[in-house]
């Protein structure tokens, strides 16, 4: 597979006609690949930048949405509403995408010390100045859970430019939606503001959702550097549609008979955070030196009448990150080294009641602590005109320690209180490097390779288990570690780009819920492989048309390996089998044509091929997840300084579904959670002189 995509790669550089000859832009800068600015060509890195251009180009409306349009990467959703729920998968993690993909805002953690989703919605599209996409790299550089890969979602500054941009939305399922956006600056002083506000009914039926967002940053520069300061809050609350049952054998089929129904109509949830965030840069006389700190808190409450279960959390996040890159000669060549320390410090409670009414008195609480300290050393050096190399290493330690207390005298989920899980703490450290390197083989075309090694520790909602006896406990996972090759072209002009890349990640350990176990909590699983191609091209024919297509191709099998099993589906043979929620094909087609002067057509198609659903290790329930092809459009106009827009989502009215999950009881039965069928909205922006 890998000699095919190596030979149409290189078919496909030589042959297009469409690309010119002219010299490659090096002026697209990426600061996720060292956390200091460089030019995105000259790291042996799959790397992909989405500017503000690019985002204006897109006909999506959510950021998950114009994620999953890149090369690599597949979106998980669930509730359909806004993408709060949306999981962003990078090169075929599944289940566990939420843990193994690091999300960062500005260079900070998105991704916490417990399963939550990054919650996609409480960053306002407008208010991002570009994405960093990095497959299969980040360990050195971030640590814990970059396995996979790290998006790096950067804001606009107050360095942006004047200007004051305002935006409403408004469609189908009663969606309503505003934005704003401000930036001044002056003499070196510059402030940024912004907020937003989105509501809708839903798709489906109790699956309204609301999310607000405000922030604000400050930024002062000087001769030798510049500091920045920001605050940001935001609001969340959202029902809970649940699934659709499908059981053949009692012929049940809830996605043809009431696919937007429910059978949760009281369930629902909700988030609030806030941060400060705070950072510095300094050019010293021998390099640069920078330095982040953040302050964190997020409050979120969850409540299912069924199960007659609630949970409120509080977590608090503080993290400080200094670095120094020191600019150098070595053996007549240029290179530069980075050093740097992450430290972060989580609080956590969790308080389990019945309904959220007597959370008061909880009859369950899991009070924890975690402390992550990694420092790390990167090396690039230019050896010659055309040949530069990349070498890190990092060394990281996690301490997380939890106590559960339980209540006797509570109220307890149908009138049974569970056991006290013993106190505990872990104390583990493990070891991320990589080593690339990238020759230039003209002025368009360049090679890369890279070997790396990343590596993921349990968070505490993974260690919180029952034995097969129902008692609780806090069960410390082996770390899982994986090590990664990549090979890869890119063929870079003025006119249009193209990179293909060759990847294998093997998978040790790997932390996982275990649904057939005795006992209902997270397994280290067998030994498993991802392997993959990846193509991505943008090409601008004319300065009317911009076109972009990307195609992947992914193989996830477990290597070996037997799942226990319990309940009536014992020992479930894995070895050979693919992983569940990973579609082996994907591709994605868009454009943005401006077919008369300020009137643009944008349209994208992405197609994702059949997958195995969730908790399907053994790949025997005879269902899997359909194929499903998704057409968007966006037909936008400019009139002075008004920019109108009709757009539709789905527009030949797929009835799909992105996640489903098979029974742990039933052999033959599954749940699925449907998406929203086509869609109409209208937006109205406004740009402030």
């Amino acid at each position: 597979m890998h000699n095919r995509f190596v030979i149409a790669a290189c078919a496909a550089i030589l042959l297009s006609p469409g690309f010119s000859m002219a010299a490659a832009d090096e002026a697209t800068v990426v600061v996720s690949a060292t956390r200091f600015a460089d030019s995105s060509l000259s790291k042996p890195l799959s790397v992909t930048i989405i500017t503000a251009e690019d985002i204006r180009a897109s006909a999506a409306t959510l950021l998950p949405e114009l994620l999953a349009q890149q090369a690599g990467i597949h979106m998980q959703e669930v509730n359909g509403n806004g993408g709060i729920s949306a999981t962003v998968d990078i090169r075929g993690f599944g289940a566990t995408a939420g843990q193994n993909t690091l999300i960062l805002l500005d260079g900070r953690r998105l991704t916490d010390m417990d399963q939550a989703n990054v919650n996609w919605s409480s960053i306002p599209m407008s208010s991002i100045e570009r994405i960093e996409i990095l497959r299969g790299s980040g360990a050195v550089q971030f640590g814990d859970g970059a396995s996979s890969g790290v998006i790096n979602i950067i804001t606009k500054s107050p360095g942006s430019g004047d200007q004051t941009v305002v935006n409403v939305r408004s469609g189908t399922y009663n969606t309503r939606e505003a934005q704003a956006f401000l930036a001044r600056g002056l003499d070196g002083f510059g402030f940024a503001l912004n907020g937003s506000h989105y509501e809708s009914d839903g798709y489906r039926a109790n699956n309204r959702a609301r999310q607000t967002n405000a922030g604000m940053k400050l930024q002062f520069d000087y001769a030798q550097g510049s500091v920045q300061a920001g605050i940001d809050a935001n609001w969340m609350t959202m029902r809970m549609p649940g699934f659709r049952q499908v059981e053949p054998a009692v012929n049940r089929d809830d996605l043809a008979t009431d696919r937007r129904g429910t059978p949760t109509p009281n369930d629902d949830s909700a988030r609030r955070g806030n941060q400060f965030s705070l950072g510095w840069r300094h050019r010293l006389g021998v390099g640069e030196f920078a330095v982040d700190y953040a302050h964190r808190t997020r409050e979120q409450w969850i409540y299912s009448d069924a199960r007659q279960f609630a949970r409120l959390t509080d977590m608090t996040l503080d993290s400080l990150s200094p670095r120094l890159r020191l600019p150098h000669t070595l053996f007549g060549s240029k290179g530069s080294f980075v050093a740097g320390v992450d430290w972060q410090g989580w609080d956590y409670l969790a308080k389990d009641a019945v309904a959220l009414r007597l959370m008061g008195q909880p009859y369950s609480k899991v009070d924890a602590r975690q402390n992550n300290v990694g420092i790390y050393i990167q090396e690039s050096l230019d050896l010659t005109d055309r040949l530069s190399l990349l070498a890190g290493a990092r060394r990281e330690r996690q301490k997380l320690s939890a106590i559960n207390t339980v209540d006797a005298g509570a109220v307890c989920p149908f009138f049974w209180c569970p056991t006290v899980a013993p106190a505990d703490a872990g104390n583990q450290w493990q070891s991320a490097w990589e080593l690339g390197g990238r020759y230039r083989l003209d002025m368009n075309l360049a090679a890369f390779a890279k070997v790396a090694r990343a590596f993921r520790f349990n968070n505490v909602d993974e260690i919180y288990e029952t034995d097969a006896a129902g008692n609780n406990q806090f069960q410390f996972l082996r770390p899982q570690t994986n090590r990664l090759t990549e090979l890869g072209l890119q063929w870079q002009t003025a006119r249009g780009s193209l990179k293909g890349s060759v990847f294998q990640n093997d998978v040790q350990n790997e932390i996982h819920l275990d649904a057939f176990t005795a006992g209902i909590g997270n397994t280290n699983l067998p030994p498993s492989r991802r392997k993959g191609i990846e193509l991505e091209t943008g090409w601008r024919p004319v300065d009317t048309l911009r076109l972009n297509a990307s195609a992947t191709w992914t193989d996830a099998r477990f290597l070996s390996g037997v799942l226990p099993g319990t309940w009536g589906l014992m020992n479930n043979v894995i070895a050979g089998k693919n992983v569940p929620l990973v579609p082996r094909q994907k591709f994605n087609i868009g454009g943005d044509w401006e077919f008369l002067a300020k009137t643009h057509l944008k349209a994208n198609l992405a197609y994702v091929g059949k997958q195995y659903m969730d908790n399907d290790e053994a790949n025997d329930l005879g269902v899997m997840i359909p194929a499903y092809t998704l057409v968007n459009l966006k037909l936008e106009r400019q009139v002075d300084r008004w920019t109108l827009a009709l757009a539709t989502n789905n527009l030949t009215n797929q009835k799909y579904f992105s996640y489903a999950v098979k029974s742990q009881f039933n052999a033959t039965r599954y749940n699925a959670y449907p998406l929203p069928e086509r869609a109409l909205f209208v937006s109205a922006a406004y740009a402030f002189e």
